[in-house]
């Protein structure tokens, strides 16, 4: 019996000892087109190592044009691909902040490390706030006129994916005060883990806290940004007067967004000099 009961500790010491593999859901899109999802698990000399439907698989850095997480790397904004230059990386924030760099190391645990060179300085980040980091500009293909985040139909008249696990989300509108734009929004997200715990875009009424990004205004309903400005409520509104000068963002009213589903669908519409920028 002693022995048993022993054997039973030892195994149980054994498991907990036993290091958490990385789980963090990624997409890399290569030079060639070729769009590989899985778990990004580490970052080697000279490769990344995902794990497809169970099984590792090494893809070549240099292969890599974009590392987008949490996303599928299509339709990529062309404000996001205009930027990338030879040498340097595009990093793209799940805040909606872009800046350039070069990508050094990724390792850790979920969620991952990411350390980025910027500025002749390495910086750490975790894989929970970076959206996007572009390693050399993807083929034309790539970047779309439709799909997430920050696409567009024609002139300043476009539909924008909002996820639900970016606290902001470009649309590639600039607006000035007052301008008045139309919205058109659509889909349920997910709150937290659990399957039960979704919104529309109005919010719900039973989600309320001071830690939202947008306090006064129900959790999980659409919001807007303008530039670095104060955040504001769109809800199901069919429009909204902006408040400011500068790019529209777009998010979910959250406090943490690493463990969100689910995204809008947000066809919106501005005045004709509300024009996609470009950098």
């Amino acid at each position: 019996m002693r022995k048993r009961f022993l054997a039973a500790v030892l195994c149980s010491g054994l498991a907990l000892a036993v290091p958490a593999f990385a789980q963090q859901s990624a997409t890399l899109l290569t030079k060639s087109g070729e769009r590989i999802s899985g778990e990004l698990v580490d970052m080697g000399g000279s490769d990344f190592t995902m794990r497809v439907n169970g099984q590792e698989r090494r893809v070549a850095i240099g292969d890599v044009a974009v590392i987008d997480f949490g996303g599928t790397a299509q339709n990529l904004p062309a404000e996001e691909v205009n930027r990338v230059t030879a040498g340097q990386n595009v990093v793209v924030l799940k805040n909606g902040q872009t800046f350039e760099g070069k990508l050094y190391d990724i390792g850790g645990t979920t969620p991952l490390r990411i350390t980025l060179t910027t500025a002749g300085q390495q910086r750490d980040f975790t894989s929970a706030e970076i959206g996007r980091i572009y390693l050399d500009r993807p083929a034309t293909a790539a970047a779309g006129t439709t799909g997430q985040p920050g696409t567009g139909v024609s002139g300043s008249s476009r539909t924008v994916q909002v996820s639900a696990q970016r606290q902001w989300t470009p649309t590639g509108i600039v607006v000035r005060h007052g301008d008045v734009v139309q919205f058109s929004s659509s889909g349920e997200v997910r709150l937290s883990q659990d399957a039960a715990d979704t919104s529309g875009v109005a919010g719900r009424e039973d989600r309320r806290g001071v830690k939202f990004t947008l306090a006064s205004t129900l959790g999980g309903a659409l919001i807007g940004r303008i530039g670095s400005g104060k955040p504001f409520g769109i809800g199901d509104q069919a429009s909204v007067a902006m408040p400011g000068n500068g790019e529209l963002f777009l998010g979910v009213n959250d406090d943490v967004f690493t463990d969100n589903g689910g995204e809008f669908t947000v066809t919106l519409s501005a005045p004709a000099r509300a024009a996609v920028p470009r950098r």
